[in-house]
């Protein structure tokens, strides 16, 4: 580990941690754990084994019954885990209390160890110690926090994958050919005078073009990727009181958005999910677009609107098969822009033939499902539609890593750039410094992935996303 890292350990090393690492929730059972050299001294005050002799029974790794009591009262029973370092998950001593699951008593049994010398976790502190002691890298610690907020199978394999070391292992590839690279030109450097048969600029630009090529795919990889981690949005547009509010109810199946005949209820952005073929669909039910807003909050609703299909990945564009087509669905036409779209035609159960007539003509180009959002007819066809889109929209992996997070996608174009340059510098046939110059500066991006090298605001930013307890 980098000696920043060390620097770290040794200042959060006098310190033990306390935290409820289970959702706050009442539920059958609750676990409280602590990470530090006081672990073990304060398990003795607040937890008394079952037995004649208690205190002699708490060995590593091997769960003990008993009771958390104070010094007038018991809270609660318990099985007590003790870990002693450096085989923990944080690589400290460790201890975890499973508990009943109720609030009130874990926060009583949180309170109780603060009192005997604990301090409270911050948010991702386990984690975070667990990587400053060597247990994990960085890649792999966000990995846990992805791990924890996955909604589908595929999320949860794609961050189980990244957590055992398939990301870091792929860095690591990458990183040794760049070394390896980077030895052959030193080579050169340390003997100009010698002809080193070994040493070809040629052979410099094969290997750096095919890095080249392993990260561009890396980096193609984070657009599924982050459809995996973060969902696909999905905005509902249209003019005010086609259904949009219905449809999205429909495709929840559950009255998420109010639904009433006022034209304009919905004037701000209601989000919600839903999952389908493993991928988590964020809906965005928008406020009703009129080519001429009424009052200033229809306007800045009708720009909420905008700015969601703006950012949207795919559009649903309601249209409204009982009424004449106005000025108000042309202007919805205007809002998809170069976006993948879904024309929604509702209200087929009262459609009028003139009217869906009208509307087959404007959408002509388009792709279309006639639904009923009311009677929920066509809804399974308008899911299948979206999934198709998701099919198409979304580029195939060419890579058996997939890259699901934001800061690693920005580091690799980081990377990808210096490996550019140092090609076309070999192929100018510059000098050896320029080259390693820019294989150094991609070495630096591959150390920042795992945390081989970093700094202390980039830890803060990532571990303030846990959650305390994690």
């Amino acid at each position: 580990m980098a000696l920043q890292q060390s620097i770290h350990a040794k200042q959060t090393a006098t310190d033990t941690i306390a935290a409820i690492a289970t959702p706050l929730n009442a539920s059958g059972l609750g676990i409280v754990r602590l990470s530090g050299p006081a672990c073990l001294g304060i398990m003795r005050q607040v937890f008394r084994p079952a037995g004649t002799e208690p205190h002699k029974k708490i060995r590593s790794h091997i769960a003990t019954p008993g009771m958390i009591r104070t010094a007038h009262h018991v809270l609660d029973q318990a099985m007590a885990l003790y870990m002693k370092a450096p085989k923990s998950f944080t690589g400290e001593d460790m201890v975890e209390f499973t508990t009943h699951g109720s609030p009130l008593v874990l926060k009583n049994i949180l309170s109780l160890l603060i009192e005997r010398g604990a301090r409270i976790a911050e948010p991702g502190e386990f984690t975070k110690r667990a990587y400053l002691n060597g247990k994990m890298d960085l890649a792999q610690a966000e990995a846990v926090a992805e791990l924890i907020r996955a909604k589908t199978d595929a999320a949860a394999r794609t961050a189980v994958e990244q957590l055992t070391g398939n990301l870091s292992r792929e860095i690591k590839i990458l990183k040794n050919t760049l070394i390896e690279i980077k030895v052959q030109l030193e080579v050169r450097l340390d003997y100009p005078e010698e002809d080193i048969d070994a040493y070809h600029l040629d052979s410099v630009i094969q290997q750096c073009d095919a890095l080249a090529h392993t990260l561009r795919n890396l980096i193609t990889s984070s657009v599924r990727g982050y459809a995996l981690s973060q969902g696909v949005r999905c905005a509902i547009i249209g003019k005010p009181n086609v259904g949009k509010s219905s449809l999205l109810n429909a495709l929840l199946q559950t009255d998420r958005a109010i639904v009433t005949d006022e034209p304009g209820t919905t004037r701000d952005v209601i989000d919600a999910e839903f999952v389908l073929h493993d991928t988590v669909v964020r809906i965005v039910d928008t406020a009703g677009i009129r080519s001429h807003a009424f009052s200033r909050a229809e306007h800045l609703g009708i720009e909420r609107s905008r700015k969601a299909t703006h950012d949207a990945d795919l559009i649903l564009a309601v249209f409204d098969q009982s009424m004449p087509v106005t000025d108000d669905d042309r202007m919805v036409l205007n809002c998809v822009e170069q976006k993948p779209w879904i024309g929604v035609l509702n209200k087929s159960d009262t459609a009028h033939p003139v009217h869906a007539h009208e509307l087959a003509d404007l959408l002509s180009n388009a792709s279309v499902v006639p639904i009923s959002a009311l009677t929920n007819d066509g809804i399974d066809r308008l899911r299948e539609a979206i999934g198709q889109i998701l099919t198409i929209n979304l580029p195939p992996i060419e890579s058996s890593v997939i890259i699901t997070n934001v800061r690693h996608e920005t580091v690799l174009k980081r990377a990808l750039r210096s490996v550019e340059r140092a090609t076309q510098s070999a192929r100018e046939r510059k000098s050896e410094e320029c080259i390693v110059f820019e294989i150094n500066e991609a070495l630096t991006a591959f150390d920042e992935i795992t945390g081989a090298t970093t700094n202390e605001d980039i830890l803060e930013r990532i571990f303030a996303e846990f959650c305390i307890g994690k």
